[in-house]
């Protein structure tokens, strides 16, 4: 049986911050490091109980 975490892991944060900053490079808007990384984590830790509920 596969354990589910408690929360994302850094690799997942990291994938989501790369996608921001192509999605805001495509509409081209200037998006910091930081910034994407601090949006990726909050929307995915927000998401996380929906994304790994089991029923």
């Amino acid at each position: 049986m596969t354990t589910i975490p408690d929360r994302p892991s850094e690799i997942a944060i990291s994938v989501a911050a790369n996608a921001l900053a192509a999605e805001a490079d495509a509409a081209g808007v200037e998006i910091t490091y930081e910034q994407r990384e601090r949006l990726a984590r909050a929307a995915l830790e927000g998401a996380w109980p929906y994304l790994t509920a089991t029923e």
